[in-house]
């Protein structure tokens, strides 16, 4: 892996992480840090907040040089399908196998959140598991792996950030403005999270200049990081309800963090752990949650519920990384 991905990896990693503690804290009715939700330092748990750096950091590896041909575009799709389905495959069968198994236990249910209880309820039927494997056809993420939602999104927009390089290319700076406004104008045709992948598009291509004329120093380090973060956790400052130009704000400070973390050296983000669990954080958020439910039924104290589901999520994502990810993507990376 190129060393200059390797503080983004971590990134990924942390993104990954949040995630995680965002659900496993809502699991349980009553939590230490439950107070927590209602002030800015619920950023430390908010998956909301880290969905948003996987979008913009996904904009921000879309900003390549423009496909020439439509076989380019349809290579680089392939590696995309790749990369997404196969693992996807995966998860969706292990969470079923864990739905198979959990739908026979009973437990004491009052000890959690009605909005945990309120998975894996109802029988699944074929056809909808055999739609939710598209990925691409309507169906209730909800079914058997929540998170998987986000999967949606990055199909679409495989599909549609190509496209959007080529006619930035084409059409000049004001295209991207543009998308981000139509984007904001029309969200509920499902296009809103176009506005947010190029947000960190438009950060790779202009922002990584604006930010080299920046002084090192800790005044400016410091003011960076202090701004994206405060951007990036404007609902939980604002302790406002989630809508589109919140999270458009929102991508705004997690493409600075991006920017900021690409210009300064950040030791920690190089540290062995964090990359690993960059290496496997899509292993990792697709698991967690079937993880999370599987274990409901021991009734664990909180504390030891979140490290034995963090450990068990983690084990298995690495896991399912050498054996599913790695092999499958250097098969193919020698067929393409």
């Amino acid at each position: 892996m190129n060393k200059m991905n390797l503080p983004f990896q971590s990134l990924k990693g942390i993104a990954a992480l949040v995630v995680f503690l965002s659900h496993a804290l809502m699991t349980y009715k009553c939590t230490p840090i439950q107070w927590l939700k209602d002030t800015p330092l619920h950023l430390f748990f908010d998956g909301q907040c880290a969905v948003i750096i996987f979008f913009v950091l996904g904009g921000w590896f879309y900003y390549t040089k423009p496909i020439q041909s439509p076989k380019e575009y349809y290579v680089r799709l392939k590696k995309k399908i790749i990369k997404i389905y196969p693992m996807f495959w995966v998860s969706l069968f292990l969470s079923f196998f864990f739905f198979s198994l959990y739908s026979h236990i009973h437990y004491d249910m009052s000890l959690y959140t009605s909005w945990s209880n309120s998975f894996w309820n109802n029988e699944i039927n074929l056809f909808a598991y055999l739609k939710q494997m598209t990925l691409i056809l309507p169906s209730d993420s909800n079914m058997l792996n929540p998170p998987i939602w986000y999967l949606y999104v990055e199909v679409r927009m495989m599909i549609l950030m190509p496209l959007v390089i080529l006619l930035w290319s084409k059409l000049g700076k004001i295209f991207p403005l543009l998308v981000i406004i139509l984007s904001m104008l029309y969200p509920e045709h499902g296009i809103k999270c176009l506005a947010f992948y190029t947000t960190g598009s438009l950060a790779h291509s202009y922002g990584t200049e604006l930010i080299k004329g920046i002084k090192d120093n800790i005044f400016s380090k410091t003011s960076i990081l202090v701004i994206s973060l405060l951007l990036l956790n404007i609902t939980n400052i604002a302790r406002a309800p989630v809508n589109e130009y919140y999270e458009l704000v929102q991508s705004l400070g997690a493409a600075l963090l991006i920017l900021f973390i690409q210009k300064y050296n950040i030791c920690i983000l190089n540290n062995r752990v964090l990359v690993e669990l960059g290496n496997i954080s899509y292993e990792l958020y697709l698991i967690h949650f079937a993880v999370l439910l599987i274990l409901k039924p021991l009734c664990l104290p909180i504390y030891l519920f979140v490290l034995l589901s963090f450990l068990l999520s983690c084990t298995i994502a690495w896991a399912l990384n050498r054996i599913v990810s790695q092999p499958i993507g250097a098969y193919f990376k020698k067929k393409l």
